[in-house]
């Protein structure tokens, strides 16, 4: 007998399936698909105890009343964390107008790392006052990084910079305040409508790479570009630049990999402040009240991505199952636990 039950984190996922299990996103379906991913990364507690509690007892111990629920959570995470990554990937790029931006050298001859001011009297000048120079200014720093590169190729990598800097200068387009989410200064249902709006801003500009993976290509090579080659401050250790380059290093095998060990790598992703799904979005009041089952109290989101999260990915690589098993949804879990016990 195959187990029939109904998932909270599921359940607007399965009302808009539509086509968003195609190979290949176009990048016109983001802004449409933008409910799905935050339905599913809001919930990283529910997902990640299902995907690896079902993994192991259907893929390891072969126990086949869990097969569909265990489909239905994997097509929801390579759909879900495909576009949550398209998302991210733009938004780190919007500091873009922060890594290249040239300030006077320091003593060590090292470019400075410059004030907010100074970075708004920057691109300022060349933005508005000379975009031409500011054209140029990308261009020079994509021929010194990438000399290699056909003529046509490097013109589209230095208009994917000098677009993102003319954007963000010009606050046509805008990071979601997410944070406010997590001081209570906003509901979560207004920051859902600043990532829509954020997406429907890189369909708009970007959608002109048809595909997002060719979106991903182009940010992964801008995420690599050094200080020396544009004579800029270049990314901050806290944003963009080496890691950056890996998370989409990673999301650019979609496809290349079989759905269950993509989503696994994608679970081992990491940018500089955490997991690749860490403080990115918020923590749904459903995965909070589903830690306090196991945790004994209502925890916060920096908490439960933190602690929580890495705990549960922790415990999968060394194969504790019973950890991974505690955080899965009640009606799941003494069934999955009886099972290990067989």
């Amino acid at each position: 007998m195959r187990i029939r039950i109904r998932l909270p984190g599921l359940i607007r996922s399965l009302l808009a399936r539509e086509e968003r299990f195609a190979e290949l996103p176009m990048f016109m379906e983001l802004p449409r698909r933008v409910d799905h991913f935050i339905n599913v990364v809001t919930r990283p507690i529910e997902y990640c105890s299902l995907f690896y509690g079902l993994n192991y007892l259907v893929d390891v111990k072969g126990v086949e009343e869990f097969t569909d629920i265990y489909r239905m959570v994997v097509d929801d995470l390579y759909t879900a964390f495909y576009d949550f990554g398209v998302f991210i990937v733009g938004e780190e790029l919007w500091d873009m107008h922060f890594a290249f931006c040239a300030a006077p050298p320091r003593a060590d001859g090292l470019p400075r790392d410059p004030g907010t001011s100074e970075v708004a009297i920057f691109h300022e000048l060349l933005v508005k006052g000379n975009p031409e120079k500011l054209r140029m200014y990308a261009m020079r720093a994509v021929r010194n990084a990438y000399p290699e590169l056909p003529y046509g190729e490097q013109r589209a990598l230095a208009w994917m910079i000098e677009r993102f800097i003319t954007l963000a200068v010009e606050r046509e387009l805008v990071k979601p305040d997410v944070e406010a989410v997590w001081e209570d200064r906003k509901t979560s249902t207004e920051a859902e409508s600043e990532v829509l709006d954020f997406c429907m801003k890189l369909e708009e500009h970007f959608s002109a790479f048809s595909r997002p993976e060719t979106f991903l290509r182009r940010a992964k090579l801008i995420f690599e570009i050094t200080p020396q080659a544009c004579d800029c401050v270049g990314w901050h250790p806290f944003y963009g630049g080496e890691r950056w380059a890996r998370l989409t290093d990673t999301l650019l095998l979609r496809g290349r990999l079989p759905k269950v060990a993509w989503i696994d790598a994608c679970w081992g992703a990491e940018h500089q402040t955490g997991n690749f799904v860490a403080y990115q979005l918020w923590v749904a009041g459903s995965d909070k009240w589903l830690v306090r089952e196991v945790e004994g109290e209502l925890l916060g989101d920096e908490y439960i991505y933190a602690e929580v999260l890495p705990r549960l990915l922790d415990a999968k690589r060394e194969g504790d199952m019973k950890v991974v098993l505690a955080y899965c949804l009640l009606p799941l879990r003494d069934r999955l636990k009886e099972v290990l016990r067989s």
